[in-house]
């Protein structure tokens, strides 16, 4: 699938490859957290880490190949954006989960607490005031739309 639509770069444009790489970021995220296999010689492995890490550094390698620096390093920087954001939103509902119906003004409160939110917050602002693509960032709601 990804020599495929390495191949057909020239008709379709390397959005389809990256979307197909954020796609594989998921999936493999989500199979390093839930499955693993203990038959391979008594070591646990993923699917997740051996399979979809392995096929995304082989897109990465294959796009330096072929192209150059830039789109090479456009394919590494949303790869590690992606990355953060699926940790951060996997946190965020871990967070969610362990709380029930009656303390989910603790959950807010735990949210806008956490370091890491108050400094993504804090950046999206910023990104804001530079390219200004909604009015104000006041909330989360602004947040995740201005994402």
């Amino acid at each position: 699938m990804i020599l495929f639509m390495h191949g057909m770069r020239r008709q379709i444009g390397y959005g389809v490859l990256y979307v197909f790489v954020g796609a594989l970021q998921f999936f493999q995220t989500l199979l390093v957290s839930s499955v693993y296999d203990n038959n391979f010689l008594g070591f646990r492995f993923s699917p997740g880490s051996t399979i979809f890490y392995t096929a995304t550094l082989f897109v990465i390698f294959l796009t330096s190949y072929s192209e150059n620096l830039i789109k090479t390093r456009g394919l590494i920087y949303g790869l590690l954006i992606s990355n953060i954001a699926i940790t951060l939103f996997s946190h965020f509902l871990l967070i969610h989960s362990e709380t029930d119906a009656k303390s989910s003004s603790i959950f807010l409160e735990e949210l806008l607490n956490f370091d890491v939110y108050k400094r993504l917050f804090s950046f999206i602002k910023y990104l804001n005031r530079k390219e200004k693509y909604i009015d104000s960032i006041k909330t989360s709601h602004n947040l995740v739309a201005y994402l």
